[in-house]
Formats: C-alpha cells, structure tokens, sequence
C-alpha cells in the first residue's frame, strides 16, 4: 500500500511539474514568438524558465529535506495557481509580456520543486545501494513525465492559434491539481520521511551548500559526470529553444503541435518499454547507456536542424523521444543510485543545479547571434538559427566523444573508487 502511495505521489508530482514547465518553456513561448515577433522575449521567456529550474534545484532539494515535500510541494502549487488567477484577470489592464514572464516565475518555480520531490520521494529506492531498485521506481515516473509532455503541444491542436488566455486557465488548473495531491499524500510521506531521519526532522541543520557541492566532488563518477551533465543539457536547450522558430518557418503551428504529440506518444512508449524491461544498472553502466543515447541524441538533433520537411522533422524527432527516458533515469541513478535516503533530496537538487546551471547562458546565444526582426515581414533569419541548432548538435557530439575517452582511459580506477565512495 505505501509502496503505491509513494509511485502515486511521486508520477503524480512528476507528471504536475514537467507539465507546468513545458506549458511555460514551450505553449508560451510559441504565443509570444507569435505576438510579439521578438526572439529577444520569447528567448527572454526561456531563460526565466530555465534560471529556475537550474537555480532554485538546491535550495528546494534542501528545504524537501527538511521541512518535507509534501508541505514545499503544497506551497508552491498555491502560489503559482493563485498568480495565474490573477493574471486571468489583469489580462487586460497588464501589457501580455508582463504576465507571461511573471507566471514563468512562480509556475517555474513550482515545477522545479516538483521535478526534486518526485524523484528523491522516499521509497523509491528500497535500500541504500539497490540501484536497481532505484532505476525501476524512477522508470515509472518517467511514464508520467513522458504523458506530461504531451499538453502543451496538444494545445496547438486544440486551440490554433493559442492564446495566452488558455495557457493560463491550464497552468492554474495543474497548479490545482498538484496542491491536492499534496494534501492528499500528506499524512504517507510525512511518515516516511519521519522514519528515515530526514535532516531537520530531529532537530538537525540541513546539508549546506559547501557540503553538498563536495558530494560532486568527491564523488568519482560524478567528477566526470557533473561537468558533461551541464554542457549535454546546455546544448540541448539550445538546440530545442531554436528548433521552434526555424520548423514554424515552414509548418504551421498545429503542424508543430503535432509533431511534439507524435513524439511525446513515442516517448510514453519508450517509457513504458524502460519500466517493465526492469534494467539493474549499477552507476557505471548507467553512466556508459546514458554516454551512447546521447551521442544518437546529437546526430538526431543534426537532423531536425537542417531538414525544411515536417515529416523529416516529426520522425527524427519521435526517434530522439523514444529513447529520452532511458537517458533521464540512467542520470538520475547515476547520481542516486546508492546514495543514503536522507542524502536523497539534496541530491536532486544537486542534479537539477548541474543539468541546468548552463542552460540559461546558451539561451542567451540565440538573440545574441541571430540578427533581430528583420523586413515588413518580420520574418527571422532561419539559416543563422539553423546554424546555431546545429552548432549545438555538434557540442553536443563532441562533448560525448571526450567524457567516452574519459570513461575508456580511467575507466578500472573509476570501478576501484566506487567501492570505496558512499
């Protein structure tokens, strides 16, 4: 029964967040690409977005541990649906560009706490060290990722053109919905957080900053891992904030929504297929898993950068969904896969902090490259754009290729070091 209540809560969270996330990153970058014509604000958009996610990672992996995750949860669902409330109102008197920023503070905010609480739930990992374990709790809450994935772009479909208006009403909804289930789960997950000690809980200082930056450093496989975590991300967000101004120049949006729903219907496939394959992987394999989906990733990211064919786009991007959950929960063992229970919160956030610490630096290069609106048209310069998605495909290739020899050339004192590590 708890073992339910804990996968309940954790999808649940999980599937809350990453929909709050994309409806922010994605649906309303695509309104304000739209009205506004400036790659300046839709960049300005993705860059409050993922200054959340990488920035406040830590500090609400700290405070989860401490004051529980079902209370932080809580509280940050009931800031952003009531902001989100009031922007339906001042939607009027508010000029869009405002509103749309701050609800991709405080809806941001809310999902980088939820991405941190769902995969550091206590329970998911059975016992320190079971990696297997951890693989396989982690592999169901990618199916909800993966699910929750898909609202934005079917947004697109359903409401063409979309407006502001309608990303709203959803964020508020989700916003609801996740501070229900947080009162729902309460009374469970307080008691299992209670029963592992969690710090805080017995009169106990949380982790600091200083200590949790010295479990990446210490830590082997992470040394390696850390650094390649923050450029792969970074390159990845770069190419994706890109890739929806250069496929709109020769698709439409419902065509773009379309294409995001095929591949994120692949993607639940994909995770389906993780969960009930069941891989027991220790965190040197999972590291060497996640090294091979990325360099495919990058040659698939190639692909969509220079192709003008929707079909061309949609395939190259259902094949790059198939295989993104592998590569989430192969990261999330390699920093979890044997650490203590009461480590479990900080760490997630100490992933958060080194997946996106970069990403709101590459975002920066769009704008910065690409010349501003140019003609009556207002129409952007695609072929820099596809320059740039394509340069980040290349780092991210190239950035596979050195941590693989890293991995190759100090591969037998990595082994050695881990059985001496946590």
């Amino acid at each position: 029964m708890y073992r339910f209540s804990i996968i309940s809560f954790a999808a649940g969270s999980q599937l809350i967040g990453v929909s709050l996330y994309v409806m922010c990153s994605f649906a309303m970058g695509v309104v304000l690409l739209r009205e506004t014509q400036s790659l300046w604000v839709y960049s300005g958009n993705a860059l409050i977005c993922t200054a959340m996610m990488s920035l406040m990672g830590p500090i609400f992996g700290n405070l989860s541990d401490r004051f529980g995750r079902t209370i932080l949860s809580g509280i940050l669902s009931a800031v952003s649906a009531l902001w989100a409330a009031i922007a339906l109102v001042l939607l009027d008197t508010v000029p869009m560009v405002v509103i749309a920023m701050i609800t991709s503070f405080f809806a941001c905010a809310a999902a980088s706490c939820l991405g941190v609480v769902s995969i550091s739930t206590p329970g998911l990992q059975a016992k320190r060290g079971d990696s297997g374990t951890t693989g396989s709790g982690l592999g169901k809450i990618q199916v909800a990722e993966q699910v929750a994935r898909i609202a934005a772009p079917l947004l697109l479909l359903v409401y063409s053109p979309l407006s502001l208006q309608a990303v709203l009403i959803f964020i508020c909804a989700f916003s609801v919905i996740e501070l229900l289930i947080s009162m729902h789960f309460y009374g469970q997950i307080s008691a299992l957080e209670r029963s592992i000690s969690v710090p805080g809980s017995a009169g106990q200082q949380p982790v600091r900053m200083r200590d949790m930056l010295k479990l990446a450093i210490t830590d082997p496989v992470l040394k390696i891992f850390a650094p390649y975590l923050a450029i792969s991300t970074a390159c990845v967000e770069l190419a994706v904030i890109t890739l929806t101004p250069i496929v709109l120049s020769f698709a439409t949006e419902s065509q773009l929504g379309l294409a995001f729903s095929l591949a994120n219907a692949s993607a639940i496939a994909g995770s389906l297929l993780l969960s009930r394959q069941r891989p027991e992987w220790t965190r040197f394999s999972a590291l060497k898993a996640f090294l091979i989906i990325e360099g495919v990733g990058s040659i698939l990211i190639g692909i969509e950068a220079l192709t003008s064919s929707i079909v061309v786009f949609t395939a190259a991007l259902m094949a790059g969904f198939l295989i993104m959950p592998t590569s989430l929960v192969a990261a999330q063992v390699v920093w979890l896969g044997d650490a203590p229970r009461d480590q479990q919160g900080v760490l997630s956030g100490l992933e958060r902090f080194a997946s996106w610490c970069l990403v709101p630096f590459a975002i920066l290069l769009g704008p910065l490259l690409a010349p501003p609106l140019e003609t009556s048209e207002t129409l952007l310069d695609i072929e820099v754009l596809r320059t740039i998605a394509f340069g980040a495909a290349f780092g991210l290739f190239a950035s596979t290729l050195v941590t693989w020899l890293l991995l190759i050339t100090f591969g037998s004192k990595l082994r050695l070091d881990l059985r001496e590590v946590r």
